[in-house]
This record gives C-alpha cells, sequence and structure tokens, in this order.
C-alpha cells in the first residue's frame, strides 16, 4: 500500500520532459465590474480591497513557462478579464505557444470589437458568457450593475464578425447559475430561443447532473428532472447552456411592487 501511494505522489517523474500535460487556470486581475448575488464580489468589503492587475511582464514569464505544457488553458476564474486593460492583447500568446484549448470566462458586458478581433486572431476555442436570466427584469436581478440588452448585443457582435470572417473559434457557451431566484424560470430559460442563437442545449456532466454537489431540495430536483428531459443528442447548436449551481437561499426571485 506504501509502494502504490508512493507511485501516485511521485508519478509526475515518469512525465516525459516535453509534452502537454498541464491544465493552467489563472485569473488576471482581482475585479469586477458587476455585484452579483450569489457571488463573493456582492460583500461590501470588496471594495476595500486595493485594485489589482497581473502585471504583463509577469504573465508573459507565465506564459513561456507554462503555456508550452499545457493541454488546457482557463484564462480567467472568478475576476473579470476585460477589465485588465490589456487583456485582449495578452491572447496573442496562446497562438504563439499554440495551446490546443483555451477559455475565457466572462459577464460580457466589456466586449468590443476589438477585443473579439484579437479572440478571432488567437483562436480562443470557446468564450463563455454568464447568462442568470432569460428576461431582462431576472438577470438584471441577479447580475447588479448589468444590462441585459448590451450582454446580448455583444454577444450579436461576436457571433456577427465570426461570421464576416469565416471563423468558427471562439465557439459560444452560456454559463447559467441555479439559485433559489431563477429556478422557476428554469424550463423557460432553456425552452425561449434568443435571436442568432437558437437552437440551444443544456449541458450536463458524466452523471447527468449540474456541476455541483448540494443537498436535494425540490428546486434542485425539478431542475434535474427539467436537464434529464432536455439531454441533449448529437452537438447541432451554436450555443451550450452550461448549467452550474448555487446553494444560497438569500438569493430571492424580484417580487411585484
Amino acid at each position: 500500500m506504501v509502494t502504490a501511494l508512493r507511485d501516485r505522489v511521485l508519478w509526475l517523474r515518469y512525465l516525459p520532459p516535453e509534452g502537454r500535460f498541464l491544465n493552467v487556470y489563472m485569473d488576471q486581475n482581482n475585479k469586477c465590474n458587476l455585484r452579483c448575488r450569489m457571488c463573493g464580489f456582492s460583500d461590501p468589503r470588496v471594495a476595500a480591497l486595493a485594485k489589482y492587475d497581473l502585471p504583463r511582464e509577469l504573465y508573459d514569464s507565465i506564459a513561456r513557462q507554462l503555456f508550452p505544457r499545457a493541454a488546457y488553458l482557463a484564462l480567467s476564474l472568478m475576476t473579470e478579464p476585460f477589465m485588465t486593460r490589456d487583456f485582449p492583447d495578452r491572447l496573442a500568446a496562446v497562438r504563439e505557444h499554440e495551446v490546443p484549448f483555451s477559455d475565457i470566462i466572462t459577464n460580457g458586458t466589456l466586449l468590443t470589437a476589438r477585443a473579439i478581433e484579437k479572440m478571432i486572431d488567437a483562436r480562443i476555442n470557446r468564450l463563455t458568457v454568464s447568462i442568470d436570466g432569460g428576461t431582462k427584469e431576472l438577470y438584471e436581478h441577479i447580475r447588479r450593475g448589468a444590462r441585459f440588452e448590451n450582454v446580448v448585443r455583444n454577444i450579436f457582435l461576436l457571433q456577427s464578425m465570426k461570421r464576416e470572417r469565416g471563423a468558427t473559434l471562439p465557439r459560444l457557451r452560456i454559463n447559467h447559475v441555479l439559485c433559489d431566484a431563477n429556478i422557476h424560470a428554469f424550463d423557460d430559460f432553456l425552452a425561449q430561443r434568443i435571436k442568432g442563437l437558437a437552437p440551444v442545449q443544456p449541458q450536463l456532466d458524466n452523471n447527468g447532473r449540474a456541476l455541483a454537489k448540494l443537498s436535494e431540495g425540490n428546486w434542485w430536483l425539478r431542475a434535474i428532472a427539467t436537464l434529464a428531459a432536455r439531454r441533449p443528442g448529437p452537438p447541432a447548436s451554436s450555443c451550450l447552456i452550461h448549467v452550474k449551481t448555487s446553494p444560497t437561499s438569500a438569493v430571492l426571485p424580484p417580487t411585484s411592487p
């Protein structure tokens, strides 16, 4: 047993000196322009934190050392990457080092034609935009500081620029966080067709569940039933719905005055 454990701990020893064996996850800053109700940025203490951008020299050093070994690269996680002023210019390193799969997660509010052009040039594989409600009222209740129509317009711009350039990348994915505030509208969200993006299909993990472990409450069971009924067949869409979950009960749906 000790030998087996030792072998697992030292598995890196047997990797060749060349090759892509890393999954790299990195944020470019500690900032976000929204205060989404389910997110840590909604904590009022965040305002007191000193703002920070990953220095370009440090980013370039990380790229030189890690990108040639990376099989997967996520250029943002918990923060808004486009709040780093030169973020679009940094994307050239992804193509330079021929990273096989690259991903950017964003709230979509700061997308510009220049940023989209840089993503297409760098052949970023996937752009994930977070949209947690299919209506303006619900979306803006959850994603405080955003404007629904602006984000949708930016998505249309992405799709339009890809068509103009004959590009297939980046592919578009929608992050949808399930919570008490929007579960009542989840089926409508999946069923609705946003012009230019329809049809959509939910993406599940290997167990047919959203990507989280929660205690089984009624809303959670309804979500699983909805997803199971909509399990996709062969991909036939330009847009995937990636379902995540939030266990918080503090996020309540908007109420009528």
